[in-house]
């Protein structure tokens, strides 16, 4: 009878739970640590919604393009995407033995 007490409290608040739910990711995603300090577009800081609607709208090139020439070297595209403009960078990150991998691998 337990795990039905349990049901029926999480359906009487699956409203809370969701908000919850959300603002712990929208917080975990925007107080993140290394990429708070990067600047992008406000919502870049939460999601990447606003990257597939500049991609639909079918020149993401230019609006990178300017994102750079307004926040410089570094621009945030997403809750965990960086985008680098500096030769010197991309070489250290992607260079042979740089010991950097790609998000989300070990």
């Amino acid at each position: 009878m337990a795990s039905l007490d349990i049901i029926s409290w999480f359906w009487q608040n699956s409203f809370i739970v969701a908000v919850i739910s959300i603002l712990y990711v929208f917080l975990e995603s925007w107080l993140r640590p290394g990429l708070r300090s990067i600047p992008g577009p406000w919502l870049a800081k939460f999601s990447n919604i606003w990257r597939f609607y500049d991609v639909a709208k079918g020149r993401p090139d230019i609006t990178l393009y300017k994102l750079h020439e307004k926040h410089g070297d570094y621009v945030r595209l997403g809750p965990i995407t960086v985008s680098v403009k500096n030769i010197e960078v991309l070489k250290t990150i992607y260079g042979i033995n740089a010991g950097y991998g790609k998000a989300g691998s070990n």
